[in-house]
């Protein structure tokens, strides 16, 4: 069975020397599995209990992340608003993707998957470490459960 929490760390681990500059996306879509839209052009809001909030730019529900699953150069562009790093387009990111991954990822109904690995990635995780489906559509800030399950029950392979 395809490991596709090991390819996507490894992956991250090759984008930290071959396209640094992408690494603290990479690494914030790893570790909150938001969507690209969500990540760089959605609300964000900082509180002062170290937690980020998110209203997603979908009609989707808030999330909340803490800080130590947002990468701190990603933070700093939520904090001033401009970054070397973002926003970084999304064609680059995604040829970034296919020339560190080497592989091209498929859903079982044969649909290439590129950045949205990390989401399905991030629910499966979710799953693994005991939330219910329900949970994980709060924390996925989906509005319908069979959106969640969609992510969580997927089945991946290159």
């Amino acid at each position: 069975m395809f490991d596709l929490d090991a390819f996507l760390r490894s992956l991250i681990l090759r984008l930290r020397t071959t396209h640094a500059a992408y690494f603290p996306f990479f690494e914030t879509l790893y570790n909150t599995g938001c969507r690209y839209d969500d990540l760089l052009f959605s609300r964000w809001t900082i509180t002062v209990n170290s937690t980020l909030t998110l209203k997603p730019c979908k009609y989707n529900n808030i999330r909340t992340f803490n800080f130590h699953d947002v990468n701190p150069f990603f933070i700093s562009y939520l904090l001033t608003g401009s970054s070397a790093f973002f926003p970084i387009p999304y064609s680059t990111l995604v040829r970034s993707f296919q020339f560190n991954a080497g592989a091209i990822l498929k859903t079982e109904k044969n649909k290439n998957l590129l950045l949205h690995a990390f989401r399905h990635n991030y629910a499966k995780a979710l799953k693994l470490s005991g939330l219910t489906d329900s949970q994980i559509q709060i924390q996925l800030g989906e509005k319908h459960l069979s959106s969640a399950m969609q992510y969580i029950y997927s089945n991946i392979s290159i």
